[in-house]
């Protein structure tokens, strides 16, 4: 074909596949909607058998993992308290030798400080202050003889 105005050859277009001869341009789109509809349609009726005739099996299998937890639960109780006891032991040992250390490196400490100021010998502990002295009781004075008679 040609144009009549300036006689150039017009463009010929392609149908668009599924239009037939005289069908509008937006009528393609129209069908195709209608199809895919269809098929997501179809798509979810086959989605829905698959779960209703896989449901009893994934409840199989659901319930056969709830068992295992259980009986995993059930072994790991006796191991947990055995753990926590261990722990506790070791925890309280710890704690005897961080005081021991503790004790020692402040007694270091003490002599350094007592031998930089000329305070008697590295070994020495700090002396503990003198309980006081109780005082002596009074003496009571001596009753007069009663006379006899």
């Amino acid at each position: 074909m040609t144009d009549e105005t300036t006689g150039a050859p017009t463009p010929e277009f392609e149908e668009t596949p599924g239009m037939a001869a005289g069908d509008e341009p937006g009528a393609g789109f129209d069908k195709a909607k209608a199809a895919v509809g269809g098929l997501l349609k179809e798509l979810g009726t086959k989605l829905d058998d698959f779960a209703e005739k896989a449901s009893p099996t994934v409840k199989e299998t659901a319930a056969k993992a709830a068992d295992l937890t259980a009986k995993a639960g059930e072994a790991a109780g006796p191991i947990a308290h055995k753990v926590a006891e261990v722990a506790g032991d070791v925890g309280h040992r710890v704690a005897e030798k961080s005081r021991t250390f503790a004790s020692d490196l402040r007694r270091a400490g003490e002599a350094a400080a007592d031998k930089m100021t000329g305070n008697g010998s590295a070994s020495a502990a700090p002396a503990e202050p003198a309980a006081p002295e109780e005082p002596a009781a009074p003496e009571e004075p001596a009753k007069p003889a009663e006379p006899t008679g």
